[in-house]
């Protein structure tokens, strides 16, 4: 059955954010839209991951609510968002009154203590916001969050929690440079912790060499749902899809089993 939804996990912050006052481009853009009037949008979709359910909020009045909330969003510097933890995220979909294109979307996801804010995947901790309880407010129609993923891939399964719980811990980390149906070219790398690193840790052994992997028959093969967090289990021709359509090298992680490749995932890196 498929079930292509859209998780989209992008745009809201950048690197160096101190608040209102010294925003990077990236998140003027942003605020842009979040700065508009309410009339000036003609919907904002919401999603919440949890239930996988989606509101259309159209009335000018709650699109106002939205926009006041997100416009006061600030970072909270060196602080670093523990993703595991996050148990209630939200994405939201800014449409314009006047061509009803899509302008922005946002993602935001909290648990007891923190909550984080994203930009091309990238998390940032920030100060929460009741979220759960906006969303309650919001008395819109709940519908199945089932619209098409941005690249059109067909999403076989998701899944929120380790894949080594499935395939194991026998695994290898590197960067793909060839992949067909039954081997993959994979230049290894370490991640080796560095305290000074912003991502608590470094890459090492990038062009050491490329070691080559046979597939298992039945590999199963998961991207990231935005580079982000949400495994996503595709088939072959969507992984190919995928990695053409992506414009920097990803990581990969290959779970190993008697010699073969039993999963190739995508792994998240800052």
């Amino acid at each position: 059955m498929k079930k292509a939804i859209s998780l989209i996990l992008c745009l809201l912050l950048a690197a160096a954010l101190t608040g209102c006052g010294s925003k990077t481009n990236q998140l003027s853009e942003a605020y842009e839209v979040f700065g508009m009037k309410p009339k000036e949008l003609s919907k904002v979709e919401i999603i919440r991951q949890a239930s996988m359910e989606l509101k259309t909020v159209d009335k000018a009045k709650d699109i106002g609510k939205i926009l006041s909330v997100f416009s006061k969003v600030e970072q909270l510097e060196n602080v670093k968002p523990d993703l595991a933890a996050f148990s209630s995220s939200y994405v939201l979909q800014f449409y314009s009154a006047d061509s009803g294109e899509q302008l922005l979307t946002a993602s935001y996801a909290q648990e007891d203590a923190g909550a984080c804010l994203f930009v091309a995947g990238d998390p940032y901790a920030v100060d929460p916001i009741d979220f759960d309880a906006l969303w309650d407010k919001m008395d819109y129609e709940t519908v199945p969050a089932s619209v098409q993923n941005p690249l059109g891939l067909d999403y076989l399964e998701m899944s929120e929690g380790s894949l080594s719980d499935r395939y194991g811990t026998d695994s290898v980390l590197g960067y793909i440079g060839t992949l067909t149906a039954r081997r993959a070219g994979v230049d290894l790398v370490e991640r080796k912790a560095d305290s000074s690193s912003a991502a608590g840790y470094v890459i090492t052994g990038a062009g050491d060499g490329v070691e080559t992997y046979r597939l298992a028959d039945d590999c199963a093969f998961w991207v990231l749902e935005d580079h982000w967090y949400v495994a996503c289990r595709v088939g072959f021709d969507d992984l190919q899809k995928y990695m053409e359509q992506t414009d920097y090298a990803m990581l990969w992680t290959l779970y190993l089993k008697d010699g073969e490749v039993v999963a190739i995932a995508e792994t998240y890196a800052p």
